[in-house]
Parts: structure tokens; C-alpha cells; sequence
């Protein structure tokens, strides 16, 4: 079609420069051809030609072409993962190695004899820093008599009879048991548990020549109390923390997606005891776990990793990941072609109007195809750099010169254009807003940090800033990379 309307563009002019060469005069009569006249006609049809003939510059050299960008960087993350453990349970199994209700007691010919009952009711967790306390209640009760004398089994003086408990309520005495705990690379925890302390609530003053009966029950009540002190060891020898954290790790070796950002492949990597304290009778964990997190165009399942022993752990913590943001050409063009679509550049009768913007990359260049009309009508090819403002959050693009290839044809046909006004208009137009973007990126990643997974893993995420890392430009847009710092956990929740 186009080359149709050319040719009958260039039908009509020799047309008219025939007509020209052969037109009559007033009166009728024929001027003749003169090779005088020939250059000023041919010029004539050239001027006629070149005013009506769009403009249309070859592409510029490397249109289309790309440089093939770095790699995401994979930057270590520090997750913290909080694990809370009840102990109470394990306790209440260990408490169940003692009797309900145990007796016992002494008969020897003189001194002190005696018989007790102890009763065994509750029992109370606490935990202060990496120490367990049980706080073990009974109720206990004792008679008995004090013979100063005997022979044959014959107490010479009547004996002095005693009671306490007995025949009445139980007195209360409080045992405490103490559970120094550790944690070994292989998540098992080890316990060193002693009887500490007994206190009696509702005591019972019975002394008899410099014998406390308290001691006396105190040296009946260890050998079952060692038995506790046994088996709170062992239950807690029992215990694994990795039930408690192999959901987490397995929740997080599975790509999650980030919209149209791809999918996030956590990358988990090794796992450290941050810090553990008791609070009441939960044991609260910290877990320090390092990853390698990217951002990947597609969702690759990678090979599983098995929950790792523990690592040494090395202090600090936060979330790192670059991602690439897009910025498609086709929506660059629309966004500033109606921004510009109304300007003139120019002045009086030599005035364009740009009706259309097209980017393409060119090399480490951006290309701009510019369609325009007015006192001349076709397209530029325009060069740039692009530069992001991270302050502002704004693409500029730097360094807008004409292409060779334009230059050119300007100087031939419409040098006017080489107006250093013009370029410079179009130069600071090319301004684009890229807080949307941010935004978009923003929001996307944090809905996928803030999530519930499989397993029951609760993800909780929060993003403190997206830092501009670089950009490059792609086949079919601008690829702005960031940094995304901030926080994030994982936790089981609770069935």
C-alpha cells in the first residue's frame, strides 16, 4: 500500500513537471524545452517530493538486541523461628513414677519410733532461664513414740507418744525438684535433675532428743523422689524437638508463588540455637535459620534437603531477597505517549506533535521510535540511558541523542528538527513514575510472607524497604532489580 502511494506520488509529479516543460501560453502557443530550465524544474520536483515524502530513518544499529543480565545474587537470610514447648506434660508423665500413696517407717527398741503416710496431690511447673522447677505437693502425717530406754524389747520408762496429721487432716509439704537442661546438636534434650529443697507449709514441731522428725521424712521420702528425678530424665531424653521444626523445614523447602514477581524458593540451608529461656512452664526456643532465598521465573522443585543437626550459631537475623521488576515497553510507550500526545515542539510554521511512542532495547541502550506530524510528518529514532532515582523513584532517561541514523536524514530534509530546544523538551519528558511498581512489589511480596502453609506452618513476614539494585534491559522490558530487606518467622500452629 505504501509503495502504491509512492508511486503515484511520483506519477503526479512528473505530471505537473511536463506540464510545467509544455504549458502554453495566453495566446495559445507552446513554450519549447530548454536545457536552461531543465535544472530548475528538476529541482522543482525534488522540492515538491521531498515536502510531501514521510520521514523514515533506518532503525539504529543493535535494534533489538540485549546484553544478557547478571543473575539474581542469592544473599544469605536469617529466619527466626519461635518454638514454644509445654513442659508440664512430660513432667506430669515423670510425676506418675511416684506412688499416689506410699508408708513407711521405723521400730527400734529405744529412740525415736515412728510410722508416716505421705500422699501425693499436685504438682507445679515453672521455669527460670534454662533451669525447670518442679514444685512437687504432698500431704503427710506421722506417729509415733520416743522410748529413752530399752531392754528386751522393753521400753524401761513409758514412752512419750507424738502425732502430727494423724487422725486429722494432712499437713502440706512442698518438694522441689530441679532440672538443669541442655540441648545437643541432634535437637535431644538432656536433663540433670536433684531434689533441692522441702518445705513444709503446715509444719510439724515434733523434736525429741535433738531428732527432727522433718529429717527423719526426708531421708524415707528420697529414695522415691530419686525415682522422679529418674524419670524426669528419661521422658526428657525422650522428647526430639525436630517434631517441632521438620514441618517448618519441609513447609519451607516448597516454591511459594509472588504474583507475577515468580516464585520464591526459600532455599533453607542450616538451622542454630539462637537463645531458650522458660517462661512459666513452656520452654521458648529461638531458632535461628539461614537461607539462601531467589526469586525464580518458574516453580522447580529442588531436591529435598533432610532437617540438618544443630550449627553454630552466628548472631543477627533478617530477610534479604532480589527480585527483578518489571517494566514492559508496550507500557512505557502508552504511558508517555499520553502524556505527550498533546505537545508541539517547534515553532511557527516548522512544528511537529508526537502521536506515538515505541521502546525497544538497543544494545545498553534504550531506543525510542518517535511518530509525529505537523509541518513534517514520519519517525525518529532517539537513544537513551536509562537511570532510576531511588530518592524519587523515578526512570529518567539520560543522555537522549538522535541516531545516527535520523541525524542524517534531518540534515537532508528537516534540519530544523536538529533543534537543540526540541531535543531537550523530549528530554525532560521522558520522566516515569515508578511508585506504582514499587508498590505492586511490595504488596506481593508481603501477602506471600504472611501466609499459612502446608502442615500448618504459619508464615509472618514484614518488609522494612526495596532498596534499587540495577536494572537491565530485557527483550520486552526494562528489568528493575531491588533489594527487599526485612523480617520474617514461622511458627506451627497449634492443632
Amino acid at each position: 500500500m505504501a509503495e502504491h502511494t509512492f508511486a503515484r506520488h511520483l506519477e503526479l509529479r512528473w505530471i505537473l513537471v511536463l506540464w510545467i516543460l509544455n504549458r502554453p501560453t495566453l495566446k495559445g502557443i507552446f513554450i519549447p524545452f530548454s536545457f536552461v530550465s531543465l535544472p530548475i524544474v528538476l529541482g522543482f520536483a525534488v522540492f515538491i517530493g521531498g515536502c510531501g515524502r514521510p520521514m523514515q530513518p533506518l532503525p539504529p544499529q543493535g535494534s533489538g538486541l540485549t546484553v544478557a543480565a547478571d543473575p539474581l545474587p542469592e544473599v544469605e537470610s536469617r529466619l527466626v523461628i519461635p518454638v514454644r514447648v509445654d513442659m508440664a506434660p512430660m513432667i506430669e508423665l515423670a510425676q506418675a513414677e511416684l506412688p499416689r500413696e506410699f508408708t513407711g517407717g521405723e521400730h527400734p527398741c529405744s529412740g525415736l519410733r515412728y510410722r508416716y503416710k505421705v500422699e501425693r496431690r499436685s504438682i507445679k511447673v515453672v521455669g527460670q532461664g534454662q533451669t525447670l522447677l518442679a514444685r512437687l505437693s504432698l500431704g503427710y502425717g506421722f506417729q509415733g513414740e520416743y522410748c529413752a530406754g530399752c531392754v528386751m524389747d522393753y521400753c524401761v520408762n513409758p514412752p512419750i507418744p507424738f502425732s502430727c496429721g494423724w487422725d486429722e487432716p494432712l499437713r502440706r509439704i512442698e518438694v522441689e525438684l530441679e532440672s538443669k537442661l541442655k540441648l545437643d546438636p541432634r535437637w535431644k534434650l538432656i536433663t540433670e535433675t536433684r531434689f533441692t529443697n522441702l518445705k513444709p507449709l503446715d509444719e510439724c514441731r515434733v523434736t525429741f532428743a535433738r531428732v527432727n522428725i522433718n529429717d527423719e521424712l526426708v531421708k524415707q521420702l528420697k529414695p522415691n523422689l530419686g525415682l522422679m528425678e529418674k524419670a524426669i530424665d528419661r521422658e526428657a531424653g525422650a522428647f526430639r524437638l525436630k517434631s517441632y521444626l521438620q514441618p517448618i523445614w519441609s513447609a519451607l523447602q516448597e516454591p511459594f508463588p509472588l504474583g507475577d514477581l515468580g516464585w520464591l524458593h526459600m532455599k533453607p540451608a542450616a538451622l542454630s540455637l539462637a537463645e531458650w529461656n522458660f517462661k512459666g512452664a513452656e520452654l521458648e526456643l529461638t531458632i535461628g535459620l539461614r537461607a539462601r532465598p531467589v526469586v525464580l521465573p518458574v516453580s522447580n522443585q529442588s531436591k529435598v534437603v533432610v532437617l540438618p543437626d544443630l550449627s553454630q550459631h552466628q548472631p543477627g537475623s533478617g530477610f534479604q531477597i532480589y527480585t527483578d521488576l518489571l517494566l514492559p515497553y508496550d507500557k512505557l510507550s502508552s504511558m508517555m505517549t499520553a502524556f505527550i500526545d498533546t505537545m508541539w515542539l517547534g515553532s511557527g510554521k516548522n512544528r511537529i506533535r508526537i502521536t506515538g511512542l515505541r521502546f525497544f532495547p538497543a544494545g545498553r541502550k534504550l531506543g525510542m521510535e518517535v511518530s509525529f506530524t505537523g509541518s513534517k510528518k514520519g519517525i525518529l529514532y532517539l537513544l537513551s540511558v536509562p537511570e532510576v532515582d531511588q530518592v524519587s523513584r523515578k526512570l529518567h532517561l539520560k543522555e537522549l541523542e538522535y541516531d545516527l541514523n535520523t541525524r542524517n536524514l534531518m540534515l537532508k530534509s528537516a534540519h530544523w528538527l536538529l533543534d537543540e530546544k526540541i531535543r531537550r523538551k523530549l528530554s525532560e519528558s521522558m520522566v516515569f513514575e515508578l511508585n506504582d511498581l514499587y508498590e505492586f512489589a511490595r504488596s506481593s511480596i508481603h501477602e506471600s510472607l504472611n501466609q499459612k502453609l502446608d502442615e500448618g506452618v504459619m508464615l509472618t513476614g514484614k518488609l522494612d524497604r526495596l532498596e534499587y539494585a540495577g536494572h537491565a534491559l530485557g527483550n520486552e522490558s526494562i528489568r528493575i532489580r531491588v533489594l527487599v530487606t526485612g523480617g520474617m518467622s514461622a511458627r506451627v500452629l497449634p492443632e
